[in-house]
This record gives C-alpha cells, structure tokens and sequence, in this order.
C-alpha cells in the first residue's frame, strides 16, 4: 500500500511504470489465491445466532456510547493520516530535494517495518491487558497519540533530513497503536450479530480522511510552509483524537 507507493518510484525509474504495475498485482493474487483454496469455512462449527435486521443493529449499535466515541475518534484520526500520506512525499521532495531516492527507502521501511511492529505489539499489548482492564483500548491510543504529538514537531521542523525521518519513524509507530483496541473495542462491547455492521460502520469513517488531503492542499501555496501545515493539522487532530479515544475508554469502566 501507502509503503510500498514509495519503493514502487524508484522501481519505476528501473523497469518503467507499467512492468511495475504488472508486476504488484501479480504478486497481489498470490494470497488471495492462497485465501480462496486453502481457508475453508466449516458451518457446523458456528453458534446459532439470532439475526438482527439492519435497522435493528444499527439502533443497537448507536445506542453504545464507546462505540460512538471510537467512530469520532476514529473519523478525526484517518483525517490526519490520509493527509500526511498525501502530503509527506511533497513535504520531504520541497525541504530535502536531494534525498529523493533516500527518502523512499527509508518511507517504505518505516511504513512496512514500524506499522507491522506497531500493530503486532499493541495487540499483544491489549489482548494480555485488555481481559481485566478494558478501559485500555480507549487509553493506550490515546496515549500513544499523545507521545506522538513531539515527533511531528522532530519530523517538520528538525531541518536534518535523517531527524526528520527519525521523526517519522517513531511517530508512526506510536501512533499505528489505534487499530488492534478499535477491534478489541468492537468485540467486546457489541452484541455478536451487530459487529459485521459495527466493523462497516468503522470502515465508512475512512471516508473523512478524504476530506484532510483537500484541507490541506487548500492552504498549500506551493512553498515551504507545507511543513507548518502539516504539523497544525497533525498535532491538531492527534490531541482532539486522544481526547474522544480516553473518553471511550472511561466510558468503557462506567459501563
């Protein structure tokens, strides 16, 4: 995806942009090949379950009030992130213009590396807490979105390009920390047969994030004020982001 957008310049430079296409989606239809012949789905193996018509689950599912706070906080967070990636490639191409091919090996390290160890560690993180604790899939985000407000700052206003990048590392990694307790949240607080609407519910809030690319390009003037802008809009939307997902976690003890 958004990782491998930026290795996929340099590969095109090589091998020209449509071997580059061809190639990626060829490799695309191994797992799901892999997906479709190998995982099998046993119907005896499921609990008999009432199903809710869709206005039912809906009604049931927007009367959650961490539910509710998660789809904000969740709205307010992919604002930000479609943003930067939009923008971050403009931003590093304007400010370090001659570490180009750097910057997109290092992109796509970070983006591979630090989002898979992000996700895989704050997972682990909830599963092992999360029994006992439930509150922690509202406050580890939201903590973590917090630690990572100072490294926008590392990562806009450094003026090195590798503390810059050092800066886009750990703020990636803190702030991939929202996805497994987004999960976790919905599993544990909705009734079985209204989570395949919750989760869909969920995904339409990336639908927001369209609206962060445009807000910024709206401001852009093409010089290097982009960096202020970004880090407004990220330091901005990460704060107002930690706030709704540490009341969803209050919310969550007070039910």
């Amino acid at each position: 995806g958004y990782g491998f957008a930026s290795l996929s310049i340099l590969m095109a430079t090589s091998f020209g942009w449509r071997n580059v296409c061809i190639a990626f989606n060829l490799i695309a239809t191994i797992p799901l090949l892999l997906l479709i012949f190998i995982v099998k789905d046993n119907s005896r193996t499921h609990q008999q379950k009432v199903k809710l018509p869709l206005m039912a689950s809906l009604q049931s599912i927007l009367q959650s009030k961490p539910f509710i706070l998660l789809l904000i906080a969740s709205s307010v967070r992919f604002f930000s992130g479609f943003a930067l990636a939009e923008y971050l490639p403009i931003f590093f191409k304007r400010t370090y213009p001659t570490n180009q091919e750097t910057f997109a090996s290092i992109n796509f390290s970070i983006v591979v590396f630090c989002g898979v160890a992000s996700t895989t560690l704050s997972g682990y993180f909830c599963d092992k807490y999360g029994r006992k604790y439930q509150g922690i899939y509202g406050y580890f985000p939201a903590g973590m979105l917090i630690l990572a407000i100072p490294c926008m700052f590392l990562l806009f206003k450094s003026g090195s390009f590798y503390l810059s990048a050092l800066g886009l590392g750990v703020g990636y990694f803190l702030s991939e920390t929202w996805i497994p307790p987004i999960v976790a949240t919905i599993q544990h607080q909705l009734p079985a047969q209204t989570q395949g609407v919750a989760f869909s519910l969920y995904s339409a809030t990336s639908l927001i994030g369209n609206f962060g690319p445009a807000v910024i390009g709206w401001f852009d003037k093409g010089d290097s004020t982009l960096g202020d802008h970004l880090l407004f809009l990220m330091s901005i939307c990460y704060f107002v982001s930690a706030i709704f997902f540490a009341l969803m976690g209050k919310s969550i003890l007070i039910k």
